[in-house]
């Protein structure tokens, strides 16, 4: 099982993925051993699942990663090798919105997945496009 569902909720929050961000799991789980994928995708449904409770996220596996045009910041779930790119809405702070997944092997954030994030943001929460 490497897939993701669209949205997950639970009493509280909910979280979103964009156009396009399961089909970037897809491609980023490519860079998993195939035996270690199944477990490796119920490790993100948990990080999911703790932000969504409400539960303390860690800054190692939940990391500011850069700002958003309106100043704010967005967030990783980071999960060596994989880094799944989330905001929480400024218009309904109820729910995240992962922009996309990316296999990485450098630490740095690159221009090109800050770009990706801030144009997903444009369109969700400045012209109200959500899907």
């Amino acid at each position: 099982m490497t897939h993701l569902d669209r949205e997950y909720q639970s009493k509280r929050l909910k979280l979103v993925h964009c156009k396009g961000a399961r089909k970037s799991f897809e491609r980023a789980v490519l860079a998993i051993n195939p035996k270690k994928r199944e477990a490796f995708t119920r490790g993100i449904l948990l990080q999911f699942e703790r932000l969504l409770d409400g539960q303390p996220m860690s800054s190692e596996n939940f990391p500011s990663e850069g700002k958003l045009p309106d100043g704010a910041k967005f967030f990783a779930f980071k999960r060596i090798p994989i880094r799944g790119y989330c905001w929480r809405s400024s218009i309904n702070p109820d729910i995240y919105y992962v922009s996309h997944y990316i296999a990485k092997k450098q630490q740095r954030l690159s221009p090109q997945d800050t770009e990706k994030v801030c144009n997903h943001w444009r369109r969700i929460e400045k012209n109200g496009y959500e899907y």
